[in-house]
């Protein structure tokens, strides 16, 4: 389906596309912390419009407002409790949690452009009292320790190198008596020098680096926590991704896009192409795990 997307338009080298978008990750990862500048030109707003085309106003990947709250829902949220989401895209799944549970949320987006989207969002909606974002590079961030009843992680761990720093910060962002962390994103299956899983994190436009289940176990359990659910969400996942490409294509399928939507275009498609290819290889999953301090 994704490749379908890819020859949508009559002489559309979707190949240069995936070869710049390849050079552009690999200045990247030549950048082991990329400043802010950086970070805003891997999203032009000619890409965060697209994303929210194919996702949602204010999603950048699968899930929407409802999987939002279904994150949280198991979590006793109360108007005094504060969430910290570590990854929320453009700011969708902040504003869903908030408009539910009335609470305060935290949001730190890792980019300056999807930071700035999430704020618009959240003064659309009249509701930047309970909203706020950061846009820190996740190889850097620091948090407030004891703060939070619930921290989200999702969807950004297979973009850092140190996995191990960033879990620490959001470990010791929970309350003591009561916290909960929820964790979701892609984990690797299998080989991570197999060519599937190769060619995915050459198309990305930002350095990739897989994480296992077992890593990630052993970082929770080092970090004093217990894992008290674990989920293989590889199926809704890929299912949601195919849904919205074909619902995007058939929406757009008669519009004449810009030269540089139609690139950006095309890179996305290819990412997502990638990754689901990895997927149908058994190589990569996505995962929802559930983690709290021991002895709770």
């Amino acid at each position: 389906m994704l490749a379908r997307l890819q020859r949508w338009w009559h002489g559309a080298d979707a190949g240069a596309a995936a070869r710049r978008a390849r050079q552009r990750r690999d200045g990247a990862a030549r950048t082991p912390t990329p400043g802010a500048a950086t970070r805003s030109a891997q999203w032009p707003a000619v890409r965060v419009q697209l994303v929210q085309a194919v996702w949602g106003r204010g999603f950048a990947g699968p899930g929407g407002a409802d999987r939002a709250v279904d994150l949280v829902k198991g979590c006793g949220l109360t108007k005094a409790d504060t969430v910290l989401d570590i990854g929320p895209g453009a700011g969708g799944g902040p504003l869903a949690i908030t408009t539910r549970f009335r609470n305060y949320v935290v949001g730190h987006v890792g980019n300056p452009a999807l930071a700035a989207q999430a704020t618009r969002l959240a003064e659309s909606y009249g509701v930047t009292d309970r909203l706020e974002y950061d846009a820190t590079d996740f190889e850097t961030l620091t948090v407030k320790s004891g703060l939070y009843r619930t921290v989200l992680v999702r969807d950004v761990l297979h973009r850092v190198a140190n996995k191990e720093r960033l879990l620490g910060q959001a470990a010791a962002a929970l309350r003591d008596e009561d916290g909960e962390m929820i964790l979701a994103g892609l984990i690797c299956d299998g080989d991570m020098s197999s060519p599937a899983i190769a060619e995915w994190v050459a198309a990305e436009r930002s350095a990739v680096r897989p994480w296992t289940l077992p890593g990630l176990r052993s970082c929770l359990a080092s970090l004093s926590l217990t894992l008290r659910t674990e989920e293989d969400e590889t199926a809704w996942y890929r299912c949601r991704v195919q849904q919205a490409w074909r619902n995007y294509r058939d929406e757009v399928a008669d519009r004449d896009l810009p030269a540089e939507a139609r690139e950006i275009l095309l890179g996305e498609a290819n990412i997502w192409a990638r990754r689901l290819a990895a997927i149908d290889a058994g190589l990569l999953g996505y995962r929802r795990l559930l983690a709290v301090r021991r002895g709770d």
